[in-house]
């Protein structure tokens, strides 16, 4: 096959989507992409990976965590989805999209080899599974030294989830999304998320609430693992549109040591100091037995990217590079900071243009919501904002809507270029009757183009609401604004 019949393969086959989840029509478990990598050899089986899953932040993090390891000298595959751009970019090996030839090349194999599964009569895999496959042979094909691998949806029976234990598994923000497959409440959706937490691996936890909390220690504790609870830096020091500064604090949770959840310490055993370093800086490290509390501060920290969240996703790829160092991966500070000043991550908080102001953001359920309001209230106090809106039907965007609803001047509502998209018409609806100014478009160059017309200079427009659409918007905004210099 080719790149465009790749393409028209990957159409032909089951797509993953919570509602063929629900009605049965796609299974949700690993049973097919187990059969499907055994038969290709196993190659998941010859790489390392940091693991990384949660509600938001996964992207982000996954971002900041590649560029510290590229820098560090590593050659280091990473996977995203979805797409914002590019198809290809879901697969980068060191910032570098798969090209379309290689791509196409391993998914004829894959594609046969699943032709042969089916004769045999093994079970048909999902798109995303295929894609997941794809993945794993690419990076190890090309020798990559880790890769830094984000879950689909959920953790414990997503696809990537098929490989062995992880250097480091990364555990972002919970909250309530994909509940008709992931659960209900929030314990529920925690103990899948924590399906990614392997034997002995350590964990690295962002402050959850305390229901989710108790899932994960007691994961931790069932598979003997490591527990690092860690202190993200929740404010920047210094921010304005052109990035942000702020110190982070690389230590343990004063009351949960880094190995609590571990084997417990024997009874009578003694405590020593030793000297220790976290990304070169030598402090003194307090430890009993397996069980340690360490600490130092970085202060200075440059990342380009906006949002107020962002210090927070980047505490948590810190603190992961710092595991990896301690396992014997090269990464020193001056790596860290040049990977985070060189980190680029498109549709989260982005800056489009200023005079307007130009805001394209990917947040898609309230948590996101609660983030992008937070952020359009710091980097532009009292200003009311011009929306644009397109979201999928199964995401709660009645709560979205009340979050950003106070913050808005307008609304255009947008279609999403997915299946599971809301109408716009029934979008904008449902905003009317909220109490909301809100228009209809036919498309997302349409609602851009009215926007912008409609603007002063002074004026903040953002688009939100799904990750589905940025690439579009971006490139419509890039064409628009090239256009106008």
């Amino acid at each position: 096959m080719n790149f465009r019949e790749s393409m028209e393969y990957l159409d032909s086959v089951p797509k993953f989507s919570p509602k063929d989840v629900v009605s049965g029509t796609v299974a949700y478990e690993l049973g097919a992409m187990r059969t499907l990598m055994e038969s290709l050899g196993n190659p998941e089986k010859q790489l390392r990976f940091v693991h990384i899953a949660g509600t938001n932040g996964k992207g982000s993090a996954s971002a900041f965590l590649s560029q510290i390891l590229i820098e560090s000298g590593l050659r280091t595959g990473s996977f995203n989805s979805p797409a914002i751009e590019h198809f290809t970019e879901q697969f980068r090996i060191n910032g570098h999209d798969i090209p379309e030839e290689a791509f196409a090349a391993i998914l004829t194999r894959v594609a046969s080899q699943i032709q042969q599964n089916l004769r045999d009569g093994k079970p048909q895999p999902t798109q995303f599974e295929i894609l997941v496959a794809v993945m794993f042979l690419y990076f190890h094909e090309q020798n990559c030294d880790i890769v830094v691998l984000e879950t689909g949806m959920g953790g414990l029976l997503d696809a990537t989830n098929v490989i062995p234990s992880p250097e480091a598994a990364v555990i972002m923000t919970i909250s309530m999304d994909h509940t008709e497959i992931l659960g209900r409440t929030l314990r529920e959706i925690a103990f899948q998320k924590a399906g990614i937490i392997k034997e002995g691996t350590d964990v690295l936890l962002y402050p959850q609430k305390p229901e989710a909390d108790q899932v994960f220690e007691a994961v931790c504790r069932e598979k003997k693992a490591r527990l690092h609870r860690v202190n993200v830096c929740r404010e920047a020091r210094e921010y304005s549109l052109q990035g942000q500064i702020f110190d982070l604090t690389l230590e343990a949770d004063p009351q949960t040591s880094l190995s609590e959840m571990s084997l417990p310490a024997s009874s009578g055993s003694e405590t020593s100091v030793r000297e220790t370093s976290v990304l070169g800086t030598s402090v003194s490290e307090i430890s009993t037995d397996n069980t340690s509390a360490s600490g130092t501060t970085i202060r200075d920290l440059f990342i380009p990217l906006l949002g107020s969240y962002q210090c927070a996703n980047t505490s948590m790829a810190v603190a992961a590079a710092e595991i990896l160092r301690q396992k014997g991966y090269p990464i020193t500070e001056d790596a860290v900071r040049k990977g985070l000043k060189h980190t680029v991550w498109h549709g989260r908080f982005e800056l489009m243009h200023k005079n307007p102001a130009v805001i394209v953001d990917g947040g898609h359920n309230p948590e996101g919501a609660a983030m992008l309001r937070e952020s359009l209230t710091r980097y532009f106090p009292g200003q009311k904002i011009t929306f644009l809106m397109g979201i999928l039907a199964d995401k709660d965007y009645h709560r979205v809507i009340d979050i950003v609803g106070p913050l808005a001047k307008q609304f255009y509502t947008v279609p999403v270029p997915n299946p599971r998209a809301l109408d716009p018409e029934q979008l904008a609806r449902e905003l009317r009757e909220a109490g909301y100014t809100a228009e209809a478009c036919g498309s997302i160059e349409e609602a851009t183009d009215k926007a912008l017309k409609n603007c002063r200079k002074d004026d903040v427009i953002c688009s939100f609401g799904s990750l589905y659409y940025v690439g579009r918007i971006r490139e419509h905004l890039k064409t628009d604004f090239t256009a106008t210099k």
